[in-house]
């Protein structure tokens, strides 16, 4: 049963990052929009920090 109640948990927290990622790729997707549409002036100090977050992750993920 501790087995079972573990993958259980594990399989919740998967689920929940994924939800996270989505709804972050959701809001990137809406930033990016607005930089093709208005151009990045137009952009908050929150989408910039959002936008710079995401670009870093990214090249942590692309390197070995």
């Amino acid at each position: 049963w501790r087995t079972k109640l573990k993958l259980k948990i594990q399989r919740g927290s998967w689920q929940k990052r994924l939800e996270t990622e989505k709804k972050l790729q959701l809001e990137l997707d809406r930033i990016l929009q607005k930089v093709h549409e208005s151009g990045i002036h137009s952009l908050s100090s929150k989408e910039k920090k959002i936008l710079q977050q995401a670009t870093e992750a990214e090249r942590l993920r692309g390197k070995p």
